[in-house]
């Protein structure tokens, strides 16, 4: 039987508040207890969603959304609640593709959409996350005399994929060998690192008569499951990036992992390192 057919089916009333619920949406609120279940009675019949394309049900402790490719999924509480202030189905999120799901790092709880999921925490409430996160470093630059600067950025997908890339720039005398330091931290204490080894010339490495090569660019990816898994956590991460000496490159890591720290406390997240990824 197709959903048209399922959904033309006779409703089933409620004979205390008289509001019509069919089809699937019916079927996952008795799933859930019916109105004995925390989504409780309905709040007004079964409608059809502002874009046309699904039904949906307020209920006094949730909603109950529906269409023909995802089916019939509950959302509740203070993912619901943010999943309003962003335009229900007619935001960037879409759909529910899930009911309210304990999360995989054991400390939240989460809904999936369309268009990324909504994770809620004790501690950081509800959020909304994008499938992609980017993460700029903005402007790489020193406070001394170093006449070397630039920028990074990464890129991590719900699926594990990421890409680290960046431009280096010497705009002085010298020539300078260099490490970069990267790290993404997240809320639950997972640091993926990464490093990369630069040579960047001054004019120096172009006397008497040369061109120097003043540019660095890198571009690298690769996919970690660990991206893919702990999604959640790492989309909220927090990222920071040190230049260093290429033989400091281990201490960088160091360093940058205490900066992410410190860029967590400012959003009110308190955390501890607790494993390292190596990303690259």
């Amino acid at each position: 039987m197709d959903s048209l057919q399922f959904h033309n089916q006779p409703p089933f009333v409620l004979a205390s508040d008289a509001f019509q619920v069919s089809g699937a949406i019916r079927d996952k609120w008795v799933a859930l207890g019916a109105e004995q279940g925390f989504l409780g009675s309905p709040d007004a019949d079964e409608s059809v969603t502002f874009d046309g394309v699904g039904h949906y049900c307020h209920f006094k402790g949730g909603s109950i959304y529906w269409t023909p490719s995802t089916g019939a999924f509950e959302v509740h509480g203070p993912i619901r609640a943010k999943w309003a202030e962003l335009g229900w189905e007619l935001s960037y999120l879409g759909y529910p593709l899930t009911d309210e799901t304990p999360a995989p790092d054991g400390i939240g709880r989460y809904n999936k959409f369309q268009g990324g999921v909504i994770y809620w925490s004790p501690t950081g409430g509800a959020v909304d996350l994008h499938n992609t996160r980017t993460w700029d470093s903005g402007p790489i630059t020193f406070s001394d005399s170093t006449a070397l600067g630039g920028f990074c950025s990464l890129v991590m997908n719900n699926n594990g994929d990421w890409t680290f890339s960046g431009h280096m720039h010497d705009s002085g005398f010298d020539t300078y060998s260099f490490g970069i330091a990267a790290v993404a931290l997240t809320p639950s204490g997972v640091a993926y690192t990464l490093s990369v080894e630069g040579r960047a010339e001054g004019t120096s490495a172009g006397l008497p008569f040369g061109t120097p090569n003043r540019e660095y660019d890198w571009t690298t990816s690769g996919n970690n499951p660990s991206v893919r898994d702990n999604w959640m956590q790492a989309a909220q991460a927090a990222f920071s990036v040190r230049v260093v000496a290429q033989d400091k490159l281990a201490a960088g890591i160091t360093d940058t992992i205490q900066d992410a720290l410190k860029e967590l406390a400012k959003m009110g997240i308190t955390a501890a390192a607790k494993a390292l990824v190596a990303l690259l």
